[in-house]
């Protein structure tokens, strides 16, 4: 019911955390998971760290509630991991995380409040089997993806940030500025520039060589 902290733990046999209430913020950063972790149905009702935490087999997240902000920053996941149907309802930081195997994002629920904060940040992320990384619809208009290859992960029936003229757009466009995560994003030099758009435009490429590899 208060904080709870499992930082630098190491779990050497099953760690079950089905349909656990977390009220308070919990940490589990730099913990290390040596077999399956299961955190399926559990609920964060305060902040989440899995900062730099380890999980050498699968990890179950599906399903359950997170109603603030979540950090796996620099986590490493060297097996399958599963976020579907999970509900973060602010920032969920995947920034310089390694992803080994299978990750499925199917039905995930991220922040939707169409406002200029992030929802999932994949900043420097790495993802050593992209074609085993599916994005099903989910709503991906708040997402950060700068810094990290998305041309060969899979999305499909996901939604993007739209224009005016309901065309496509991408969520490095209009990011809040001022944060360390969408810094790369800030103009590099004083030509006049909102963004960084050479940044984005990689991005862009990578989108479209990605849609344009499914014929879509």
């Amino acid at each position: 019911s208060h904080n709870a902290d499992f930082s630098v733990a190491t779990f050497t046999g099953l760690a079950n955390f089905m349909n656990v209430t977390f009220t308070g913020d919990v940490s589990f950063a730099a913990a290390k998971f040596l077999s399956r972790g299961v955190f399926c149905a559990a609920k964060f009702e305060g902040q989440a760290d899995f900062n730099h935490v380890h999980f050498a087999k699968e990890v179950d997240m599906r399903y359950g509630t997170c109603e603030k902000d979540v950090i796996f920053a620099w986590a490493k996941f060297k097996d399958i991991c599963e976020f579907d149907e999970r509900s973060f309802s602010r920032a969920v930081s995947f920034e310089g995380v390694e992803f080994w195997g299978t990750v499925k994002f199917y039905k995930t629920v991220f922040r939707r409040d169409h406002g200029s904060k992030a929802g999932p940040i994949f900043m420097n992320a790495r993802f050593h089997k992209p074609e085993d990384v599916i994005f099903y619809d989910t709503f991906l208009g708040q997402a950060l993806f700068h810094s990290c290859d998305v041309s060969k992960l899979v999305f499909s029936d996901v939604e993007w940030g739209r224009r005016s003229n309901q065309k496509r757009k991408v969520f490095e466009e209009e990011a809040q500025r001022g944060s360390r995560v969408t810094s790369p994003l800030e103009p590099k030099d004083d030509i006049g520039d909102e963004r960084n758009f050479n940044l984005i435009a990689e991005l862009y490429q990578q989108l479209k060589k990605n849609y344009d590899d499914k014929r879509d």
